[in-house]
């Protein structure tokens, strides 16, 4: 059976326009404040201003420096993918709190790293998703299904 709509052709004018108006947006980064702390030991809390949440990371990764800071203890290592290529990262964990909700959570120990990186296992474990208009993150329900 054919199609009862009928569609008009875009001009290439129209097309590249279109283009433009959809490959020239900005790509959104959402950035949070967190506090990190050891699990173990009472050592403190380091509070992070600018942590960088990245809905294409499941886990959360941290620079080495915090981890010596926080005195975290490497609890195996993974193979991971990164942008730059293949690495072996250590495991490690730590206590977290962010906007309120805190956990305990797996982290990832990074040796290139310069920044906090917030996967969405973490998100989705305190509930909360990403906002990219807004270019925040809120609450939402936490699914069990």
């Amino acid at each position: 059976p054919k199609c009862s709509r009928s569609y008009r052709k875009r001009s290439s004018a129209e097309k590249s326009s279109r283009a433009k108006a959809w490959f020239g947006r900005r790509m959104s980064v959402v950035r949070v404040k967190l506090r990190l702390s050891n699990i173990y030991l009472d050592n403190g809390t380091v509070e992070v201003d600018d942590a960088v949440v990245d809905t294409g990371s499941i886990h959360t990764c941290i620079p080495r420096e915090l981890a010596v800071r926080l005195q975290l203890k490497q609890t195996g290592t993974r193979a991971v993918l990164t942008a730059s290529g293949p690495e072996e990262l250590e495991e490690s964990g730590a206590f977290v709190e962010l906007q309120g909700k805190s956990t305990m959570t797996p982290l990832l120990v990074s040796d290139t790293l310069s920044e906090v990186i917030v996967g969405v296992t973490l998100l989705e474990w305190l509930g909360f998703l990403v906002d990219p208009v807004r270019e925040e993150i809120r609450e939402t329900d936490i699914l069990f299904l």
